[in-house]
């Protein structure tokens, strides 16, 4: 009898120290995940609010010129300027013996069609500008050929708005491309004949087709076709020099803004602002969720340690741990905002108290129900 006591007190000390020790992991590994994310998030914002205060320098100190006369007096200061980017040269495509002129950017686009394999060895055929080679193919039964062309960018070496040179930067952020019908560009076609001689040329809607049939495609059928940035209105906010370069404020920020259309400088920098706020949402959700998982983790732990807490497996579990999270990534924002901007910071604090106040709907303590002797 007292080897069995004995034995049940050793596993009970045993089951204890499981606890204890699980109990340890678990809270260091919820209260990381909330570091790791707050000081993720702290940085985020710091740099957000730089960004910001950048921005606001840039507004308050951008001057609007003549776009087609150049005043040196206005040297190493932020300018705006608005018209249409033109060019004087003529971009060949040697190749294909192409010669387009007045375009800002060509685009020779080759897509092949081509064997790929996914993750588990199943192929399938597809039209990819990259060659995939095949040499790497779990079954090497399915072959893909070099492609005799790859697509190629040729941009213009220099690119004009009004009396001043656009950067290549600004350059490379143009993006407006239309399809370059091929046809009429060709002088001849004795080139690419020559290239590919046992091939079959179709030309359909604008590009060029390599192969027998194009309703029937095989492996190793081309399309060739271009696309081009061609001239157009835009607007730019940068330091005036030679050329138009990026603009250090005060602070030490950088401004070189771009779009396309005719814009002022106020729409441009509120366009800034929200395209700021756009790209940080995502990294914002994802330290909030990663909040969010460490305090899961930290209310499993604690209702392991003591059962009458509420369970985390149920709706209100979950529920909690999301509130919390959302309240604790509204404050921390609230803090870095609140000495640049206090109005922003005080509404994000009393966001973050309306939040803490839902948790009196979602969390309802489990208390142990006591049975009841009858003598």
């Amino acid at each position: 009898m007292a080897k069995l006591t004995t034995n049940f007190t050793q596993r009970l000390q045993q089951s204890r120290m499981v606890i204890l020790l699980l109990t340890i992991i678990g809270l260091f590994l919820g209260l990381w995940f909330c570091t790791t994310a707050i000081i993720s998030l702290v940085k985020q914002e710091s740099e957000i609010i730089y960004q910001v205060k950048t921005l606001t320098e840039g507004k308050n100190s951008v001057i609007q010129v003549n776009v087609n006369q150049i005043d040196m007096n206005n040297n190493n200061k932020l300018i705006h300027i608005t018209g249409r980017a033109i060019v004087d040269e003529i971009i060949v495509d040697k190749i294909f013996k192409i010669e387009v002129v007045n375009v800002i950017k060509l685009r020779r686009i080759i897509q092949a069609y081509q064997w790929q394999e996914d993750s588990e060895h199943n192929y399938t055929k597809v039209w990819s500008e990259q060659f995939i080679d095949s040499k790497k193919f779990y079954d090497q039964k399915h072959h893909n050929p070099i492609l005799p062309f790859t697509s190629k960018l040729f941009i213009a070496k220099q690119v004009i708005l009004g009396d001043f040179i656009i950067s290549s930067k600004l350059v490379n952020d143009m993006d407006h491309y239309q399809k370059l019908p091929m046809q009429g560009l060709w002088q001849e076609q004795k080139n690419l004949r020559e290239r590919l001689p046992n091939r079959q040329l179709h030309f359909t809607d604008g590009s060029y087709y390599i192969g027998e049939n194009p309703e029937q495609p095989k492996i190793g059928d081309l399309k060739i076709s271009f696309i081009a940035v061609l001239p157009e209105d835009i607007s730019i906010i940068a330091k005036q020099q030679l050329q138009l370069s990026p603009y250090k404020t005060k602070i030490g920020g950088s401004i070189e803004l771009f779009e396309y259309g005719i814009l002022t400088s106020e729409q441009m920098f509120r366009n800034a602002r929200t395209t700021l706020f756009a790209n940080n949402l995502k990294p914002r959700l994802e330290n909030m969720f990663t909040i969010f998982i460490g305090i899961y983790i930290i209310i499993h732990v604690l209702w392991m340690v003591s059962p009458s807490l509420l369970n985390p497996m149920n709706f209100r579990g979950w529920l909690l741990a999301l509130i919390i999270a959302v309240a604790l990534t509204l404050f921390i924002i609230a803090i870095n905002w609140h000495e640049y901007n206090p109005i922003v910071g005080k509404i994000l604090f009393i966001l973050s108290i309306t939040f803490l106040y839902l948790l009196k709907f979602s969390y309802k303590p489990q208390f142990l129900a006591h049975k009841t002797i009858i003598p």
